[in-house]
């Protein structure tokens, strides 16, 4: 069997190899990767050789495949925060991040080295707004954080895999420097700003295909505890035809064995007061670059952020990049490298939707929740101290 399906690929030639899986790629994005029968007519292959190559070369061979959504169609917007924790809470930070990320919409968070800055981010019903700045104010008070900058995001922009820049035979880069400056830019296009109506199980379904987009239905339902017919008459009558989901991301992440080995590094760019005219400049450094996962602008605080990851052996080319093609701007451009083991990202906050009330975010109850692990955290800190 797996020979028969093989077969149409071993035949090819190198040059024909490598412009198939560019192709398969992005179709992929175009199409996503559950419409195999689309992908293998496009392709002209047959429907179980393209499924095999998705499986074996995308998923295990270095790549994920997500689900990017559109937020503004579910009334949400993203926050990113630096925040700075009290002193009675250093080398505790991870208790309170994982508390937040259960009761407070946080839904990323990571610590640059060796600097130790703190970065979060929340994703937000636009309702709650308000309510979760005071909701940090009130760890303020109560001294978790010593103090916080919160940045809203305009847009938020995820950029496609360039994969004429990887070389998919020896699965390693193969960058022409000079002509990163030749690609097209792409501005961001603003998304719906209309909010739809969905339910939990929606929020469910987007929330398993932003971890997984290539997962069956069939094992997707019994993870989420719901029927087969059930899922897939939210996911073609709701996700699908309100176009919940933007695009399909094809991600380069790198194997487990090179991330294990810190040869791959993860960084965050950002520039603060960073003007529109500034801000277009980066957007189109930065979507020029093969390892710009995503980027997002903040207009009313003049934010700007991007998230890359790369092997390390093409950091300094990177570098060498951004100086001869910044320019000024690059003086105001802070690049951080991301720990490793102090990093992790959530799916859509759907714990805090409830069904027949909706999203929820009450301060009184959040600050209850947070005082026993605030009133043990302190006891250890006056333990410790003395």
């Amino acid at each position: 069997m797996v020979n028969l399906i093989l077969l149409g690929w071993l035949e090819m030639s190198y040059d024909e190899y490598e412009e198939a899986m560019r192709r398969l790629v992005n179709l992929i994005i175009e199409y996503s990767p559950r419409n195999v029968r689309r992908l293998a007519h496009k392709l002209g292959l047959p429907v179980e050789t393209v499924r095999y190559r998705i499986k074996k070369l995308l998923e295990k061979r270095r790549f994920r495949i997500h689900a990017s959504l559109d937020y503004n169609k579910l009334g949400l917007v993203r926050h990113w925060a630096f925040l700075e924790f009290s002193k009675e809470y250093e080398g505790k930070e991870l208790a309170v991040l994982r508390s937040l990320g259960q009761v407070g919409y946080l839904t990323y968070y990571c610590r640059t080295i060796p600097e130790s800055i703190l970065l979060a981010q929340f994703t937000l019903p636009k309702i709650f707004e308000e309510n979760h700045q005071n909701f940090l104010e009130e760890l303020k008070k109560i001294d978790v954080i010593k103090d916080y900058q919160l940045f809203k995001s305009k847009w938020f922009r995820h950029l496609d895999f360039k994969s004429e820049f990887y070389n998919f035979k020896n699965f390693s880069w193969d960058i022409d420097w000079g002509s990163l400056k030749n690609i097209e830019f792409k501005p961001e296009v603003f998304q719906s700003e209309d909010v739809l109506s969905y339910d939990k199980k929606d929020l469910l379904i987007l929330g398993k295909l932003q971890i997984d987009s290539f997962t069956s239905f069939i094992d997707m339902a019994k993870k989420l505890g719901i029927e087969r017919k059930t899922l897939l008459y939210h996911y073609h009558n709701h996700i699908r035809k309100n176009k919940l989901v933007s695009k399909y991301l094809v991600r380069w992440t790198g194997d487990i064995e090179s991330v294990q080995r810190y040869t791959i590094i993860y960084l965050k760019a950002w520039i603060k007061n960073c003007t529109k005219e500034k801000m277009e400049l980066a957007q189109r450094f930065f979507g020029s670059l093969p390892f710009t996962w995503s980027d997002s602008y903040s207009e009313k605080d003049e934010f700007y952020i991007a998230d890359l990851a790369m092997p390390l052996a093409h950091y300094p080319d990177t570098l060498r990049y951004l100086q001869l093609n910044f320019g000024a701007l690059a003086k105001e451009l802070r690049i951080a490298i991301i720990d490793p083991n102090f990093v992790s990202a959530y799916t859509i906050p759907h714990h805090m939707f409830i069904e027949d009330i909706g999203w929820v975010f009450e301060i009184e109850k959040l600050v209850k929740i947070f005082k026993p692990l605030v009133n043990t955290i302190h006891k250890q800190f006056y333990l410790e101290k003395n």
